[in-house]
């Protein structure tokens, strides 16, 4: 999952759609939702994502988002 959430990440900064995976989901055109157990790859991602102007909701498992 980390892999996962890092290589999405990548592709967001590279301005790439990100895959389809249970960490990323898509709220409308301006949220996401991150989902991973450690706290500072969630707040890493949901940072960089604000930046580029994204709403967040970050979490730490599947079940709680």
């Amino acid at each position: 999952m980390r892999r996962l959430a890092q290589t999405a990440y990548w592709q967001l900064i590279a301005g790439m759609r990100p895959p389809d995976c249970a960490g990323l989901k898509l709220l409308d055109a301006k949220t996401i939702i991150v989902v991973a157990a450690d706290q500072g790859l969630r707040r890493s991602v949901a940072f960089a994502l604000e930046v580029e102007g994204y709403s967040t909701e970050s979490y730490d498992t599947v079940q709680k988002a």
